[in-house]
């Protein structure tokens, strides 16, 4: 690697922790990191200013730094906005780099469901660049144990195979249906191996047959033997993943949906309330009724807006549209 590659390289990778690892192991490069959790929240097909705005809408509520109470309504509604503005720039930034970069470009993605969709998404806007390359990895980036050569030895040039097969990934993703997902097949071994794994993991983001996806499931299944922090929960959530890649503030959001299921203090930070099985929570764990007909529906998975009249469900290898139940 010349001086020059050094000083040209860009290095995009999933988030801040992720640079912060890439920079522990001696990655020197610019990194740019993607910032966007893409399996949550709405993420219909638009173009990339457009879509800016809706995740920017999405995100400025989510997380640590979104507005909290304050004295009235009106500063709570500015300062939504001003987070909002600031995560629009901060997108707006991001996608403005990886854009314009003059020199050699290099993707460092993970193989959990969280990485494979930024992927997919970047390498769709990259379509028609020849000087991108990929490191796939099969493990977390922070335990990766080598340096820089070990770094060199992964990397490979992007084909237009794997373009493709990343364009037509992200049109299904954010298609106003899931059936293009499920309708991809599983041609994607020779190409991006850990995006086959990372849809079906997508797919069972669905609701369930009893109207709760696995996650959800998992959580009224570790409460039904007793209490539990939501650290607890979150804690054994991951550890029943093949590939984890839910955040915590992505799991808190989880919880607050739960509503009407579970027993707690919703006022207090959920890492450190003792949640517990509520007697509807458990009628849906057991089969008995249905959560979307006790609670009702109001989700995006990719592209598609989840409702009452737009309940779609995956039971293991088969997705169906269930009908409303009429009242």
């Amino acid at each position: 690697m010349d001086s020059r590659d050094v000083g040209d390289h860009l290095v995009v990778t999933n988030g801040s922790s992720a640079v912060e690892a890439l920079r522990g192991v001696g990655i020197t490069h610019k990194a740019l990191s993607w910032d966007d959790v893409l399996h949550d929240g709405p993420l219909p097909s638009l173009d990339p200013a457009a879509l800016r705005k809706v995740r920017a809408g999405y995100l400025s509520r989510m997380g640590p730094e979104a507005a909290s109470p304050g004295p009235g309504a009106g500063d709570l509604a500015v300062r939504a906005e001003a987070r909002r503005a600031e995560v629009e720039a901060a997108l707006a930034a991001r996608d403005a780099t990886l854009a314009n970069w003059p020199g050699p470009i290099t993707l460092w993605f993970e193989h959990d469901l969280y990485d494979q969709l930024q992927l997919v998404q970047i390498l769709d806007r990259l379509d028609g660049r020849s000087d991108v390359f990929l490191i796939q990895q099969d493990t977390f980036i922070a335990e990766s144990p080598g340096g820089v050569a070990a770094w060199e030895g992964l990397r490979r040039p992007v084909t237009q195979h794997q373009v493709e097969v990343a364009k037509s990934t992200w049109r299904a993703v954010t298609s106003p249906t899931p059936e293009q997902v499920v309708a991809l097949g599983v041609g994607f071994a020779n190409a991006l191996p850990h995006l086959g794994p990372s849809l079906f993991r997508f797919l069972q983001m669905l609701p369930g047959p009893s109207g709760v996806n696995r996650t959800e499931a998992a959580v009224l299944e570790v409460l039904a033997s007793g209490p539990a922090t939501g650290g607890v929960l979150f804690r054994e959530t991951q550890r029943r993943e093949e590939a984890p890649f839910r955040g915590d503030w992505s799991f808190w959001d989880l919880l607050a949906g739960l509503e009407g299921l579970l027993v707690g203090d919703s006022s207090a930070h959920p890492a450190r309330v003792t949640w517990s099985l509520g007697d509807l929570g458990r009628s849906v764990l057991e089969g008995e009724v249905d959560r979307v007909d006790a609670v009702g529906l109001d989700r995006w998975w990719g592209g598609t807006h989840l409702t009452p009249g737009s309940d779609w469900r995956w039971d293991e290898n088969r997705l169906t549209r269930r009908r409303e139940t009429p009242t």
